[in-house]
Order: C-alpha cells, then sequence, then structure tokens
C-alpha cells in the first residue's frame, strides 16, 4: 500500500470517529425548549427548629420564602406547626405595586377562593394575616393573583408562649 492510501485511510478514519462523537453530542444536548412560568407551584416546608426560650423572652424563628404568580396565577406553600407553645403564627405578603395579590390560608387542606379559614384580600399586594394560638399541624398557604404579575415575598413568624 502506499504512503499516500495510508495517509487517506487514517484521515477517513478520524472523520469517521469525530462524525459519530459529533452525533452522539448532539444527541445528548437537550433541544432547546421554551418553558412558560409556572402558574401553581407546591412546595412542602417541613419547620423542625425548636426556639430558644430565656427567662420571659422567646426567639422568633422566621421563614423567609420567595416567589412569582403569572397574572390570575397561584402560588402554593405548605408549612407545618410542631409547637403547641406557639402564641402567634402571622404570615406576611410583601408583593410587586403593580399587581392585586391575596392571602389565603386553610388548615389540613388546600384553600381556594372560596374555601378557606383565614383570608386577606385588600387591594394592593401586601396583606397579611395573624392567627392567634393556633392548633398544631400543617397550615397550607395561597397567594393569588387577582391581577397583575411578579415576585413577592412571604414572611412567616411564630412567636411563642
Amino acid at each position: 500500500m502506499s504512503a499516500l492510501k495510508k495517509i487517506l485511510s487514517i484521515g477517513v478514519i478520524f472523520f469517521c470517529i469525530f462524525l459519530i462523537l459529533g452525533i452522539i453530542g448532539y444527541m445528548d444536548s437537550p433541544s432547546p425548549v421554551q418553558v412558560s412560568k409556572p402558574v401553581m407551584v407546591t412546595t412542602t416546608l417541613k419547620y423542625t427548629a425548636t426556639p430558644t426560650k430565656t427567662g420571659s423572652s422567646s426567639q422568633i424563628p422566621s421563614e423567609i420564602l420567595n416567589g412569582y404568580v403569572d397574572s390570575k396565577g397561584s402560588y402554593r406553600v405548605t408549612t407545618n406547626l410542631r409547637d403547641p407553645t406557639t402564641a402567634l403564627y402571622s404570615i406576611r405578603l410583601v408583593g410587586p405595586k403593580n399587581a392585586d395579590l391575596d392571602l389565603y390560608v386553610k388548615k389540613t387542606t388546600d384553600p381556594t377562593m372560596s374555601d378557606y379559614d383565614y383570608r386577606s384580600a385588600g387591594s394592593g399586594s401586601n396583606e397579611q394575616i395573624s392567627i392567634s394560638y393556633p392548633d398544631v399541624g400543617s397550615y397550607h398557604i395561597l397567594v393569588q393573583s387577582t391581577s397583575g404579575s411578579g415576585n413577592f415575598v412571604l414572611y412567616i413568624d411564630y412567636k411563642y408562649t
């Protein structure tokens, strides 16, 4: 075999190897897919911290949750209240200026706009619900957009006796 044929054979082999690797790499890479923002997100938080109590005062543990809602969309989260000495359970919603967001809470099951235990539905996107001496268990929170969209923050505070 002449030197030219050997070089051509090696070149063809390398070309085939690169072609196969290119096809494999193309097939492994994800194709771009346009994903819309979720209308409903469900997250479960398991609150397990134990409050530190010194004398007559109590430490107030807090949870801060960031979320987003589309126009007319919703966001759901579940918190688990485990300490029977909880004197006050507060949920404060701070949302964007260009939106009207409402806040709903129901113990044990998901709330809806017509089935809830607690509701704060004023104009704007800043709402608050405070529950005095809540029972231990799961509390389901719904943030509902009645108009507008955007990012918001939920501040969940626990005060103890």
